[in-house]
């Protein structure tokens, strides 16, 4: 495995170690320490893995064992493309050992909805969000209860919990749901095409894959819905084989 995928992991996360006081642990790269956690962030040649473990350290500062918090198959199929959502589950995993609530926020109990991307602008994840929002307007205060409670947009819990489970819902009741289901794999499309790098990653390895996990005939009954957004035909695929063959991946892929 090229070493620059790793480093493209590592990359991804510097600022947000660094803003929770990790510093490097000794001279292997990817160990990280704070006064609380150690972490490491290797690849597993032999399970062709990245592999993300943590450790407690006690009140005295004693360091107690490692356990794996997430692990991502990666083989020579994956590309950069992958390395971002990596990170960004990386970094999910992180914040909740850490705990972290930003309490300004969750007092206020004031959270605006997410904005459009400005003309010219690639959409990122807040757009996604805004256009997901619009289309379903019944998830706005899930939205704005999450944002509170966290005090950040935790963006992969929150689509793997309502846009996967949505478009779930609609690929079992085609018959109803022919109109919302055209619109939504549009709406995907269109992000998947238009969006950043996180955005396109979210459309297929969160929202298709969670929706359909490793049901792949229940993916291929809703192609009619995709002659507009063909890329997200083939890109579901991957990501589907992808389910099926990774019992770690499809477990992070359950709501």
């Amino acid at each position: 495995m090229d070493s620059k995928f790793l480093d493209e992991i590592l990359s991804a996360l510097n600022e947000f170690l660094s803003s929770q006081g990790f510093v490097a642990e000794g001279n292997t790269s990817g160990c990280f320490k704070n006064d609380k956690k150690s972490i490491k962030i290797f690849y597993d040649e032999g399970k062709k893995q990245f592999v993300l473990q943590c450790a407690d350290f006690s009140e005295d500062g004693i360091k107690g064992e490692y356990r794996c918090i997430s692990s991502w198959l990666f083989d020579d199929s994956h590309s950069s493309n992958d390395t971002t959502i990596i990170a960004e589950d990386f970094t999910l995993c992180i914040s909740e050992e850490l705990g972290i609530v930003k309490s300004k926020a969750k007092k206020s109990g004031k959270v605006a909805l997410p904005a459009k991307a400005e003309l010219g602008e690639t959409p990122g994840i807040e757009a996604f969000a805004q256009k997901f929002l619009a289309l379903f307007p019944q998830y706005k205060d899930e939205y704005k209860n999450r944002v509170a409670q966290h005090g950040e947009f935790l963006y992969l819990d929150f689509f793997k919990k309502t846009a996967a489970v949505k478009l779930h819902e609609l690929a079992m009741d085609k018959t109803n749901s022919k109109k919302q289901l055209a619109k939504y794999f549009d709406m995907l499309g269109e992000m998947y095409t238009d969006g950043d790098k996180t955005v396109s990653n979210v459309v297929v390895g969160v929202v298709i894959a969670g929706a359909f996990k490793d049901d792949l005939s229940l993916f291929e009954s809703c192609y009619e819905f995709m002659d507009e957004c063909p890329y997200i035909k083939n890109a579901g695929r991957h990501i589907l084989a992808l389910a099926r063959n990774n019992k770690n991946f499809a477990e992070a892929l359950q709501a």
